[in-house]
């Protein structure tokens, strides 16, 4: 399984590499959790920017003669959420950081991860009145036990 290491190196990732020599005038990192950290109905006047990391499904194929080499595919969905404040502004610039740091880890051979790809952005602004919220698509994908010759 992929599905936590995926995620956490994710949030570390969103964390971490926020604002570089590139995009100085990003402002303040949004808070960003895990899915399963933010079980609430409400966010009850809570204004405050947040990205929640959901993991969705990871498929699982064998792709060798006895099954023990496969192929790990792991969806993900990002939700980034800002608020009246900022603006559409401030929406666009924290959509756009998040998009340079996953366009980013594109590659992760330090994780171990083969590659991530952005699948679908979609956005849900019309949806709320004092909210702007963005999901972003992610698919992790990785091979585990493999030996390509």
């Amino acid at each position: 399984m992929i599905t936590y290491d995926a995620i956490l190196d994710l949030q570390t990732a969103l964390s971490c590499d926020w604002g570089d020599a590139c995009t100085p005038c990003v402002g303040t990192a949004p808070t960003v959790d895990l899915v399963w950290d933010k079980k609430v109905v409400g966010f009850d006047g809570d204004v405050s920017e947040r990205i929640i990391i959901t993991p969705l499904n990871e498929t699982i194929d064998p792709f060798d003669l006895f099954g023990k080499a496969h192929w790990h595919e792991l969806a993900v969905k990002i939700d980034v959420r800002t608020y009246q404040s900022g603006g559409i502004t401030r929406q666009n610039i924290v959509v756009k950081e998040v998009s340079r740091i996953l366009k980013n880890i594109i590659r992760r051979n330090v994780q171990g991860f083969l590659q991530v790809i952005i699948t679908k952005s979609e956005t849900r602004n019309q949806d709320y009145r004092n909210m702007f919220r963005h999901l972003i698509d992610l698919k992790y994908q990785d091979a585990q036990t493999h030996t390509f010759v």
